[in-house]
């Protein structure tokens, strides 16, 4: 090959590769978008429905939720759970219910910050007997851990595969060391459980819209209840790159509602 023939080839590729140039430069944003959330889309697998559908619910989850609920009831050491009304559950939320009206209780902030599902919940508490509000709390606490754990049993499935390794993250939930003394059978530390929850929940891919209705309203009560859960708005993000259709992205639209009611509310207290 003559020197002119190399100088011919070489300004060729040259030429190819400003031509490259140019066109990846005049390429729309959104089609490098579009390329990394294909790539990013295996992160959130699409859950298969149970085949047994509701009648597995009836068999199996139904049964469950009371037990894990009777024994989150059975693990408070000291005075029985259903005699007790501690952490900030009474001397906070309660009293703020009986003292102020539901909306602007709703919106009052405690150490700076909404704790949205614990005043929720102790607006309807408190229409209870005044004797049997130690019960309800409890029992309201418990079946609400209780129904987180089957939701992380159920959301986890895209990547934790085994049932069995689904029940030991359970157990974890339920089992968890420090909760007998800490945490367990009051309404306010229910958002402990709900950060867990949430961050399955952000990677659950349900084909049905019952459960990614779940997914939002959860996702909204935990930032709303906690602003520790913006910690998981990476895995939002990367969710919303990957799966671009608002039908799949309700538990991340949840937290940032969540958030953004956080911030309001702080910014104006």
């Amino acid at each position: 090959m003559t020197l002119s023939s190399h100088q011919s080839a070489l300004s060729t590729s040259v030429g190819d590769l400003s031509e490259w140039n140019r066109n990846r430069r005049r390429r729309p944003v959104w089609r490098r978008v579009h390329r990394v959330g294909a790539t990013l889309e295996s992160l959130f697998p699409m859950v298969s429905e149970p085949k047994s559908g509701r009648r597995l619910i009836a068999l199996l989850y139904v049964p469950a939720f009371v037990g894990i609920t009777v024994v989150l009831l059975l693990r408070q050491s000291g005075v029985g759970a259903t005699n007790t009304v501690w952490a900030e559950d009474g001397a906070t939320f309660y009293r703020d219910a009986l003292s102020h009206s539901g909306p602007s209780n709703l919106v009052r902030t405690y150490s700076g910050y909404v704790q949205f599902l614990p005043r929720l919940v102790f607006e309807m508490i408190r229409f209870v007997p005044l004797a049997n509000v130690a019960f309800v709390v409890a029992a309201t606490g418990a079946a609400l851990v209780a129904g987180l754990c089957l939701l992380v049993f159920r959301s986890s499935a895209s990547l934790v595969h085994s049932p069995l390794l689904r029940g030991v993250l359970v157990a974890a939930m339920i089992f968890l060391p420090v909760s007998p003394n800490e945490l367990i059978d009051n309404v306010v530390n229910v958002s402990w459980w709900m950060i867990f929850a949430s961050f399955w929940l952000l990677i659950w891919r349900p084909r049905s819209w019952s459960g990614r209705t779940v997914g939002g309203i959860v996702c909204f009560l935990a930032a709303a209840s906690d602003p520790i859960v913006a910690l998981l708005l990476p895995i939002a993000i990367v969710r919303l790159v990957a799966l671009r259709r608002a039908s799949e992205n309700i538990a991340t639209i949840g937290l940032s509602a969540g958030i953004l009611f956080q911030l309001a509310v702080a910014s104006t207290s």
